[in-house]
């Protein structure tokens, strides 16, 4: 259905035969009844994602006990979610993602998730940008172990995170980016064995990655930007075979970039940029095959780039600015950038780059995207002869 307006009939939630009820991406308003949950006790798929709904949630929901699937994002729902859905115990999914929703009042701790322990069943919960400022509760562990992507981001969450929180050894995808969480990683996140994606960004979380994460073989995605993390990247990183996406710029590592991240051959992006990493780029780092976008600026990085570099060919963006390198750009990245448009002085102002949303959190924001050559903090416009537009910024004067 689109275009609907208005707000919805009571009647409607009179009809205790329905098993299957949408009105997705309208413009219907209002609140919805009082006791639109209590006859339908039948109905297993709800839909009200992308409308205009506003006011507190129903708890009369609660009687809808064969509800399998619960959709409301993307509306204006406010007050704290209602305990009593707990008690839907057929439930596999809920997503409540972008209202207004906050904690449970007088509760300091996040109490729908320990509400939602009874749901043996559930998969996905999806309740990003809320307003659940709270802290996360010891009971986030007691969820099914059947649930296997939580996502909790944008949501001025609090505190540390739980302990219990590995017990969740089936999820694959936990997202807690963008809130307030502090203290360190979890030691035992290697129980999380199935976990492909994990996002941490925007936290003020403290200390080094815990040699547990590294055991995590299946992960694909790993987001860690934008915390205080400290220490080095482990030589264990090569464990993760099946990385395609790293994530860890500004936060406070150091030390040596090992030559083990080089065995990353699925890897696409890899961001470390605004650390304090030292030493070498590693020599080998031209056996990140698959890499498109890397930045590894801001840094204390020296020394001359290795040849090995000129061998990314699938780059489309590469910024190594803001270190100490020295001697010459590798001759090979002839095959990358027009050459003759590059020179140490009289350098053009770049036209920018433009990212998708995804990326906008962790490059720089611009405008067109077109390729670039960095040498200082001016540029040169130059284009990849080999596949797409890239931007190279390989150092200050």
């Amino acid at each position: 259905m689109t275009n609907l307006t208005g707000a919805l009939p009571e009647s409607l939630f009179n009809l205790s035969a329905l098993q299957f009820l949408s009105f997705e991406m309208n413009q219907l308003t209002r609140h919805l009844p009082k006791d639109a949950g209590r006859f339908l006790l039948n109905l297993k798929e709800l839909y009200l994602g992308a409308n205009n709904f506003d006011a507190p949630f129903p708890p009369s929901f609660s009687n809808a006990t064969s509800l399998q699937i619960f959709t409301a994002e993307d509306n204006k729902f406010s007050g704290p979610i209602p305990l009593e859905l707990g008690s839907l115990t057929q439930l596999r999914r809920l997503c409540l993602w972008g209202n207004l929703f906050t904690n449970a009042p007088g509760s300091r701790e996040l109490s729908i998730l320990t509400s939602f322990t009874k749901c043996r069943m559930v998969k996905e919960f999806y309740l990003s940008k809320n307003h659940l400022n709270s802290i996360l509760p010891a009971s986030i562990g007691n969820l099914t172990t059947t649930l296997w992507n939580l996502d909790l981001s944008f949501n001025e969450i609090e505190g540390t995170i739980p302990l219990a929180l590995p017990n969740l050894t089936k999820l694959m995808s936990l997202d807690l980016s963008f809130n307030k969480i502090k203290g360190s990683i979890p030691p035992n996140m290697g129980s999380m064995e199935k976990l492909q994606e994990l996002t941490r960004s925007g936290n003020a979380l403290e200390g080094s990655i815990p040699n547990s994460l590294y055991q995590l073989v299946y992960m694909g995605i790993l987001y860690l930007d934008n915390n205080a993390l400290s220490g080095s990247i482990s030589t264990s990183i090569n464990n993760l075979t099946n990385l395609q996406k790293l994530n860890l710029n500004s936060n406070s590592f150091s030390s040596a970039l090992p030559p083990a991240l080089c065995e990353l051959k699925d890897l696409i992006w890899l961001y470390l940029q605004d650390n304090s990493f030292t030493g070498l780029l590693p020599l080998d780092v031209g056996n990140l095959v698959a890499v498109d976008k890397m930045d590894i600026s801001v840094n204390q990085l020296s020394r001359e780039l290795p040849v090995s570099l000129s061998e990314l060919q699938r780059l489309e963006y590469l910024n190594l600015s803001k270190n100490s390198f020295d001697g010459h750009i590798p001759g090979n990245l002839d095959g990358m950038v027009n050459r003759p448009k590059v020179s140490a002085q009289g350098l053009s102002t770049p036209r920018e780059v433009v990212p998708s949303e995804e990326e906008k959190k962790i490059m720089p924001q611009t405008e067109e995207f077109e390729a670039m050559a960095v040498i200082n903090p001016n540029a040169v416009v130059a284009h990849n002869k080999q596949r797409l537009p890239v931007f190279v910024a390989l150092t200050d004067p």
